[in-house]
């Protein structure tokens, strides 16, 4: 049977866990021990347009336990408590999340900036959205060349997305960073 009374304790939690971690970490800092999270990872969505053979996060479908923008905001809250400094958005497709450029808003009105790690897929069609609320970095995929590129991602035309993102990315002077999976078909194409 589930209980649907809190405990004083955990209100109490509820109420101050964003202050108690401060102090913890401070004190820890202090001592030279641990600094607060400068960068926070945060996998936005399960939700994915791709089918990557090598895919960790089992992506493909939202997953049911998701955070509401409600929590999330409270997440963003805690953070900038912390005085995190950037939410790393990875997924997924982080860009799939619905209520994303809201809650970047909300981070930004904190003080909090987004690194993005993406697919590309969807950079078109949400390019005004990122040139008005730009990340501090981003992250884009490539696995070789396009062939290559293609069967580990399972899209032919994904490759030349990721080609458009960096340009666009590049246009608006960010930092870039290539990732790929060290994969045997990527190994072999080289």
């Amino acid at each position: 049977m589930k209980r649907t009374t809190t405990s004083i304790w955990e209100r109490f939690l509820d109420a101050n866990w964003s202050r108690m971690c401060y102090t913890y970490y401070k004190f820890r800092q202090r001592v030279g021990l641990l600094a607060p999270p400068e960068d926070v990872q945060w996998l936005a969505t399960a939700r994915c347009n791709l089918r990557c053979r090598h895919c960790g996060s089992d992506a493909g479908a939202p997953a049911p336990d998701e955070l509401t923008t409600d929590e999330m905001k409270e997440v963003i809250d805690d953070l900038a408590y912390l005085q995190t400094r950037f939410l790393t958005l990875t997924g997924g497709e982080p860009l799939l999340r619905e209520d994303l450029f809201e809650l970047l808003h909300y981070a930004a009105e904190r003080g909090i900036e987004y690194n993005l790690v993406t697919n590309s897929t969807f950079v078109p069609r949400l390019e005004k959205r990122l040139r008005e609320l730009p990340p501090a970095s981003v992250k884009v995929s490539i696995d070789g060349p396009p062939g290559t590129h293609a069967f580990i991602r399972g899209d032919e035309e994904n490759f030349e997305a990721c080609m458009y993102a960096l340009t666009f990315f590049k246009t608006l002077g960010l930092s870039l960073i290539h990732i790929s999976e060290p994969t045997r078909p990527l190994y072999s194409s080289y």
